[in-house]
């Protein structure tokens, strides 16, 4: 099916939208989060306040919005695994570019480290955590588990739950460490430890 074409004005508010929250980040990884104003960020890139109101609702929905669109691209990578894999091995794979974008900016782990740290922003990464939780299930409850059968609905979101607080517990650690492991080696360790919780595994070298 061919995709809808994105408008000028679409393709332009998404422009505005990028450029506001590179700024944004940019001021937070500077300044922290909390000492950054709205007026900095839409200053920034020539902005009003009101302008900045057109395109987020807050500082807080800056990662808001990049959380939604990462749980897309989650569930994309996801729905491309091969349908033999097994659902937790899928899983972890689905998880290897995001793995792999974080790791590859330094800012990845200040930004990190701010998002956990910061109480302003505990609301904003449970609502990731749903929205992540909720796009993954829904292509992981269409995948066979060991048996041949279709996952059930309560099971896909209890792998998706345990594989997020993997993902949480390495993040956690990798902030800890000021990145003294790489973060995809304590996914891997993370994820190998509930593994034995979530029946037989398939195992890969990296994992």
């Amino acid at each position: 099916m061919e995709e809808p074409k994105v408008g000028l004005r679409e393709r332009t508010r998404n422009m505005v939208r990028t450029e506001l929250a590179q700024a944004a980040l940019k001021l937070f990884v500077e300044q922290g989060f909390e000492a950054t104003t709205i007026e900095q960020i839409a200053a920034a890139t020539g902005l009003s306040r009101r302008s900045f109101h057109r395109y987020f609702s807050s500082k807080e929905d800056v990662f808001g919005q990049w959380f939604v669109e990462t749980g897309r691209q989650l569930a994309a990578a996801l729905e491309s695994r091969p349908a033999e894999e097994r659902p937790w091995f899928a899983l972890r794979r689905s998880f290897d570019d995001l793995v792999q974008g974080l790791s590859a900016r330094p800012e990845s782990l200040q930004i990190t480290r701010m998002i956990l740290n910061t109480p302003a922003l505990h609301a904003t990464h449970l609502h990731k955590h749903a929205l992540w939780r909720d796009a993954l299930a829904d292509v992981l409850q269409l995948r066979r588990s060991e048996d041949g059968q279709e996952l059930g609905r309560i099971a896909a979101v209890a792998l998706v739950g345990a594989a997020l607080a993997g993902l949480d517990s390495a993040q956690t650690e990798w902030v800890a460490e000021d990145n003294e492991q790489p973060l995809g080696d304590l996914f891997d360790q993370a994820m190998n430890a509930i593994a034995p919780l979530t029946g037989p595994a398939e195992r890969h070298p990296n994992v």
